[in-house]
């Protein structure tokens, strides 16, 4: 029985590259593939809180400040001055 990825690996093995190297290469460009179609990724880019996601006062536009979503500890966002 012949797998597809397998003998991808094989054509391109080389005495400096071995085929596990090969494979191990191959298969996690095909789970990023999958994952990256599926969504997976985009939902840590997305601020919950709105606003634009900074780490600094400096990211931020004039007369507003960086603070911490009330939702998510971790997300930062630019919010205006009362």
């Amino acid at each position: 029985m012949s797998y597809p990825l397998d003998d991808v690996a094989r054509t391109l093995a080389s005495p400096t590259t071995p085929r596990r190297e090969w494979l191990k290469l191959l298969g996690g460009l095909v789970a990023g593939g999958i994952l990256g179609a599926v969504g997976i990724g985009r939902a840590v880019a997305q601020d919950k809180c709105g606003g634009i996601i900074c780490f600094s006062d400096n990211e931020c536009p004039i007369n507003y400040f960086c603070r911490s979503c009330l939702r998510d500890r971790a997300i930062r966002h630019c919010k205006a001055l009362a």
